[in-house]
């Protein structure tokens, strides 16, 4: 039934931010053809839940320093934080528990990773100095004392370990943000340095 109004009376006007007729929801303007319970007004797609918000915080760290290390010459190891911090401190998200709690796991799995992967480039290039001054001396063979390249093999090692690890908790983590679950890294793979 179409109701006719008088040219002197006010016309009934949508919710703010909602188009007449499409996704505007049952009203004065119908539900319109785009309109199905569960999507917000004004917008033609669901909305995001919360545990896809929070589960892409940790799968964003998690790609960022696995395939951005690949790609980028290890690049990618040291910015692992910066994918989470922005999905946490989205304007839609700041007053969420679930993805502030996960966000600040995944940024602190993030800084960590760069961390060690700063630390053991460190070590890495320390010690392979080490080994080129060793190797310089007077006599006319190279002097290389053992203990260096099973140092350097024992750095990358550890390195490594740590990495598979991470990645590993960090599957957990997505997994468990999914699902709407709250859970914190070990302490040795994520540092708490930011709080949720």
């Amino acid at each position: 039934m179409v109701e006719f109004h008088k040219p002197d009376e006010p016309q009934p006007q949508p919710p703010h931010g909602a188009t007449p007729g499409y996704g505007a929801g049952p009203g004065p303007y119908g539900p319109g053809p785009g309109w199905e319970p569960g999507k917000q007004a004004g917008y033609p797609y669901p909305m995001q839940s919360p545990s896809t918000a929070a589960m892409w915080t940790h799968l964003s760290a998690l790609l960022t320093v696995t395939v951005g290390a690949g790609f980028c010459c290890g690049l990618g190891g040291i910015l692992g934080w910066i994918a989470p911090m922005t999905i946490r401190n989205n304007p839609r998200n700041l007053h969420d528990p679930l993805v502030r709690h996960h966000g600040a796991q995944a940024m602190n799995f993030g800084i960590t990773q760069g961390i060690v992967v700063v630390l053991g480039f460190i070590m890495y290039l320390s010690g392979v100095m080490t080994l080129s001054l060793s190797t310089v001396g007077q006599h006319s063979e190279p002097v290389v004392p053992l203990t260096l390249p099973i140092v350097l093999l024992s750095v990358l090692a550890l390195l490594g370990v740590f990495v598979l690890t991470g990645i590993v908790f960090a599957i957990i983590g997505t997994v468990k943000a999914s699902r709407g679950q709250m859970w914190s890294y070990p302490k040795f793979v994520a540092w708490p340095i930011v709080k949720a």
